[in-house]
């Protein structure tokens, strides 16, 4: 997601040695986890954004780290939840399942709404 890439981007800059013109993997993980502990706002906004039913199918996708890549079963009224998920690029299809696009949205519904399921 655009934003999210920016809010990550945000927290790299200003660490950066001056004259660096490359940024390791090392560096996103680390401003990645400080987003996530510093109050991740513009993932809050998305979750809020996002109907019932749409969280719920980000939940299930989140807490089933083991096997991400499953069909999730749906009801017939859960398909267009789904649909936008996808159109919005939250959510993305591989092969014939689904899994949440960004691992940092993964890993912060599992801290938020799971905190058991096992997250970062």
């Amino acid at each position: 997601h655009p934003q999210l890439l920016r809010q990550i981007g945000s927290r790299i800059v200003p660490n950066a040695q001056e004259g660096t013109r490359t940024i390791g993997e090392d560096q996103v993980t680390e401003a990645a986890q400080r987003y996530l502990r510093d109050g991740p706002q513009l993932l809050h906004q998305i979750w809020e954004f996002l109907t019932p039913m749409e969280q719920g199918i980000l939940l299930h996708l989140a807490t089933k780290p083991e096997a991400p890549f499953q069909r999730v079963q749906l009801i017939p009224e859960a398909q267009p939840a789904l649909d936008y998920l996808v159109r919005y690029g939250i959510v993305r299809q591989v092969g014939d399942g689904y899994q949440i696009a960004a691992a940092l949205l993964q890993a912060w519904v599992t801290r938020t709404f799971a905190p058991t399921a096992g997250a970062i």
